[in-house]
């Protein structure tokens, strides 16, 4: 085999080491008095059953992934009533003053809240933590978000996932450069 043809196809072998590109986002937040409000949207989890009228505080993260793909979504709540924040996911269309039309999926039931949705690249999502407590005590929340593409969060500065070689990868790596090392000085001695 030639130099070029063995690197080349070192170079293929390769490509099947690298692990698929995955990410996980973690985003922290508050809810408090000075969030805006919007009316709420009922909840049978996962599914957004209709739209209410009481008032519940609320931050929105715009959003979009670049691969297609199942995400999932998983939030926690600490505050004077532990477990006291609630999740939506919502479309594009995604109106505060009427969100039921856009919320394709919520949970409403013990913390963690959470579930999993299959999502399509390149679209714009927003995720909404809301205060589902009727006093709206507010307090903390982490919402991870964690999927095979990148997840882009705007307006956070969140950075994209690097891949990387695993041990096995990098192992591969250094045998199929050294396999291809050999057979260079091998043919620059047959000529």
């Amino acid at each position: 085999m030639r130099p070029a043809s063995s690197l080349a196809a070192a170079l293929c072998i390769l490509g099947l080491a690298v692990p698929a590109l995955a990410d996980t986002r973690v985003i922290n937040g508050t809810l408090d008095a000075s969030d805006p409000t919007m009316p709420v949207v009922a909840i049978t989890a996962p599914n957004c059953t209709a739209q209410g009228v009481f008032p519940v505080h609320f931050d929105a993260y715009p959003f979009f992934v670049t691969e297609d793909g199942t995400y999932d979504f998983e939030m926690t709540s600490t505050g004077s009533t532990p477990g006291f924040a609630s999740l939506y996911l919502m479309d594009e269309t995604f109106d505060p003053a009427a969100a039921f039309p856009s919320c394709l999926a919520g949970d409403n039931g013990v913390d963690p809240v959470g579930f999993s949705l299959a999502l399509t690249a390149n679209t714009r999502y927003f995720v909404v933590p809301f205060d589902d407590q009727f006093d709206q005590p507010g307090g903390s929340y982490t919402l991870t978000i964690e999927g095979p593409g990148v997840i882009v969060v705007e307006n956070i500065g969140l950075t994209p996932t690097i891949p990387t070689l695993s041990q096995w990868g990098l192992g591969l790596l250094a045998g199929l450069l050294a396999l291809w090392g050999a057979a260079t000085v091998r043919h620059r001695r047959a000529a």
